[in-house]
C-alpha cells in the first residue's frame, strides 16, 4: 500500500573511492575546517548514491561536534544504510539536548513507525507537527492512527497533510484507504478518484484502487482497474483477500490485513 508499512573506512580510502567517479567533486576551501570537508565531502557522495562511503564520513564528523545540524545528517544516513537502531541512538541524543528539535521527532516518529510501535510514533510525530507542520509529518502522523484502527484520527491526519500539499497522490491514497478501513465505502472510492484521474498515477495506487472497489462490493468494476504488470490471476488473489479482509471486524486487523494486500 501507499503506506509505509557500515563501518568507518579510512579516510585514504574514501579518496580512492572518490576518484574513481566520473565527475571530480568540488574541491574544499583551503579556509574550510577538517569538520566542514569530511560533511562536504560526505554531501557529495551521498549524491552519488554511495551510502556506505557517506555514512563513514559522517561518522568521522559526528565523533568531534555535538552540532545538532551535523548530529541530524548522521541520524538520516544511518537510517538510509537500515541502520534504525543506530539512527533511533542519535535522534535521541539530540532530543535529550533539545526535545523540541523538529527534525529530530520526525526521525524518531518515523523509525518507530517502520518498527513497529504506532504509539511512540504518535507522540513524537504530533510533537514534531506542533513544531513544524508539514504534509510529510501528518502522512505518517495518519499511518500511525491507521495502524492502530484510529480510522477517524487517521482521517484529520491525512485531510491536514493534503491542506499543506493538495498534489501528494500517495497521502490521497492512504485518506481514502483509511476510508475504506472505516467502512465508509462511497466515501473512498469518491476520494480516489482524483488519484487514477491524474497522469501521475502509479501502480501501487492503482492496487489500492482496485482493493476499495472490492471492499465496497463493486467487483466488476475492481476487475476492470488495469493494473500494469499485473496478471488476471494476480489481480484476482488480491480481490480475494480484500473481500476476506472485509469480514474483519477490528480496524486494526482489517488495515494489518489490506496493507499486506495493497503492497503487492
Amino acid at each position: 500500500m501507499a503506506l509505509r508499512w557500515a563501518n568507518a573506512l579510512a579516510y585514504g580510502g574514501v579518496m580512492f573511492a572518490l576518484s574513481g567517479c566520473n565527475t571530480t567533486p568540488e574541491k574544499p576551501t583551503p579556509q574550510m575546517t577538517d569538520q566542514a570537508r569530511l560533511m562536504k565531502l560526505a554531501a557529495d557522495v551521498e549524491k552519488r548514491g554511495d551510502k556506505g562511503t557517506a555514512l563513514a564520513l559522517y561518522e568521522r564528523a559526528a565523533t568531534s561536534s555535538t552540532d545538532p545540524a551535523i548530529q541530524l545528517r548522521l541520524a538520516k544516513a544511518r537510517e538510509a544504510a537500515d541502520d534504525l537502531e543506530g539512527a533511533e541512538t542519535v535522534y535521541r541524543s539530540i532530543l535529550t539536548a533539545n526535545p523540541n528539535n523538529s527534525e529530530a521527532l520526525t526521525g524518531l516518529g518515523s523509525i518507530q513507525l517502520q518498527s513497529g510501535d504506532a504509539q511512540g510514533a504518535i507522540r513524537s510525530l504530533t510533537a514534531a507537527a506542533a513544531q513544524k507542520p508539514t504534509g510529510r509529518i501528518y502522512n505518517k502522523l495518519g499511518t500511525a492512527y491507521i495502524l492502530l484502527g484510529q480510522t477517524e484520527n487517521a482521517e484529520s491526519a491525512f485531510n491536514k497533510a493534503l491542506a499543506i500539499e493538495p498534489g501528494k497522490l500517495d497521502t490521497r491514497t492512504n485518506l481514502a484507504l483509511a476510508q475504506a478501513i472505516g467502512g465508509k465505502f462511497p466515501v473512498a472510492t469518491s476520494t480516489m478518484q482524483d488519484v487514477v484521474n491524474s497522469p501521475l498515477v502509479e501502480r501501487r495506487q492503482l492496487i489500492n484502487y482496485a482493493v476499495i472497489l472490492r471492499m465496497s462490493g463493486r467487483t466488476d468494476e475492481a476487475r476492470a482497474v488495469n493494473v500494469p504488470e499485473m496478471t488476471a490471476a494476480g489481480k484476482e488473489t488480491i480481490l480475494r483477500q480484500a473481500a476476506n479482509a472485509v469480514t474483519i471486524k477490528d480496524p486494526a486487523s482489517r488495515a494489518k490485513a489490506i496493507g499486506v494486500i495493497a503492497s503487492g
